[in-house]
C-alpha cells in the first residue's frame, strides 16, 4: 500500500473511531505539514510507522514486548511541575502507549533526531549517546528531576519572564475572544458535551465557571478535536485541556488490546506525573498549572553544545519505563548498538 493508500485509509478509520467529530482544517494543516519536512512527516504519521517498521527492520519483531511510548521522538518530550512542585522532564505525550517490542522506542527517537538535524552532531553520536543513557537508565531507573541536578538542561527549560508572559497572554480570555479568524484559539461554538463534562469534572471548585476554546496544536493529532477551559481561581486563571483520543496506530496496525494505555503509562512505576491529569473513555485532560508544563523542548537538541547529553537523558526516561512495564534488566538490555 503506497502512502496516499494509507493516509486515506486512517483519515476515514480516525473518523469512524471519532463518530464523525473531526477538525477537517487542521487535518489539512496536518497533510501539509506531512509534505514539509522528513521530520514532521515522520511526527504526523505513528500509524505509518506502525504499519512498515518491520519490513525495513524485520530483527526487531522478536525483541521483548513492554508498555512502550509508541510514538516517540524528539518533540514528545518537555518539562512539568509534578504534586510536590518540583521541576521534571522527560516523555509528556502517550497517546500512542501500546505493548510492542521495546527497541522500537529507541529506533524511532535515534531517528528523529536524526531527521531534526542538528549541526555538529553526527547519527553515529546520537545512537551512541541514545544506547548509553537506555543503559544507564536500566541499571539506575528514577524520574528525572531538574530542581538541583542537570543545571545545563534545566536553563533551558525555565522560562524566561517574556516567555512566561506571553503563554498566559496565549490563554488570556479577554484577550482570546478578540482574537482573528485565522486564530489557532477560537471561542468553542460547536464543543460536544462529554468535553463539557470532563472539564468542568476537572475544576478544583464547583464554583469556578470555564470559558471554553478550541485550540489547533500539535501535528499527529491534527485532526482531533481539542479543547480547554480557561477561568479565574484563587485570583489568577488556572487552565484545564481535553483532548480527543483513540485507540493506538499500532494495534490498529498489529492487533492486540484497543484499550488506552496513556494514563497507565504516565502514572507508572517510577514516573512523576503532571500535577493533574486523567482519562475519560474517549478524552485525556491535564492541568496546566505554569507555562513549564505544556512546553515541548525540542530546542534542547536543536542546541549542539546539548545535544549528545540530551540524546542519553531521553533514552533514560525509555529504559525506566522498559523495567516499570513488565521487562527484566537483563531483557531490555540491547543485544547490539542501534544501526
Amino acid at each position: 500500500m503506497n502512502i496516499i493508500s494509507s493516509v486515506e485509509r486512517y483519515d476515514a478509520w480516525l473518523s469512524k473511531q471519532l463518530k464523525g467529530d473531526i477538525v477537517r482544517d487542521d487535518l489539512a494543516s496536518k497533510h501539509e505539514k506531512m509534505a514539509g519536512d522528513p521530520f514532521q512527516f515522520l511526527r504526523a504519521t505513528y500509524w505509518r510507522w506502525a504499519e512498515t517498521i518491520f519490513k525495513i527492520c524485520p530483527d526487531l519483531k522478536d525483541a521483548p514486548h513492554v508498555l512502550a511510548v509508541g510514538d516517540l521522538h524528539v518533540e514528545n518530550y518537555g518539562s512539568w511541575r509534578d504534586a510536590e512542585g518540583r521541576l521534571v522532564w522527560g516523555v509528556n505525550d502517550y497517546d500512542e502507549a501500546a505493548r510492542m517490542p521495546y527497541a522500537l522506542d529507541l529506533v524511532r527517537l535515534s531517528t528523529s533526531a536524526m531527521l531534526a538535524k542538528v549541526r555538529g552532531v553526527t547519527p553515529r553520536a546520537i545512537c551512541t549517546n541514545v544506547l548509553k543513557g537506555y543503559v544507564d537508565g536500566l541499571a539506575d531507573p528514577k524520574p528525572y528531576v531538574l530542581d538541583r541536578h542537570s543545571e545545563w538542561l534545566r536553563n533551558i527549560v525555565v522560562v524566561s519572564d517574556a516567555d512566561r508572559k506571553n503563554f498566559w497572554n496565549k490563554f488570556d480570555p479577554k484577550r482570546l475572544n478578540k482574537s482573528r479568524k485565522k486564530s489557532k484559539v477560537k471561542p468553542a461554538i460547536k464543543m460536544r458535551p462529554r468535553y463539557v463534562k470532563a472539564l468542568d469534572a476537572a475544576r478544583p471548585d464547583k464554583a469556578l465557571t470555564f470559558e471554553f476554546f478550541a485550540r489547533t496544536a500539535g501535528t499527529g493529532s491534527l485532526g482531533r478535536p481539542r479543547y480547554f477551559g480557561v477561568g479565574h481561581w484563587c485570583s489568577d486563571l488556572i487552565i484545564r485541556e481535553a483532548k480527543a483520543i483513540v485507540r493506538s496506530g499500532w494495534t490498529r496496525a498489529h492487533g492486540g488490546s484497543q484499550a488506552l494505555r496513556c494514563e497507565e503509562i504516565a502514572r507508572g512505576c517510577r514516573r512523576l506525573p503532571m500535577a493533574w491529569i486523567k482519562r475519560t473513555r474517549r478524552s485525556r485532560h491535564r492541568c496546566w498549572s505554569t507555562p513549564e508544563c505544556c512546553t515541548r523542548w525540542d530546542a534542547i537538541l536543536r542546541q549542539s553544545i546539548g545535544a549528545r547529553r540530551a540524546a542519553a537523558r531521553r533514552s533514560w526516561t525509555i529504559s525506566t519505563r522498559a523495567r516499570a512495564t513488565g521487562c527484566s534488566r537483563q531483557q531490555a538490555r540491547p543485544r547490539a548498538q542501534p544501526r
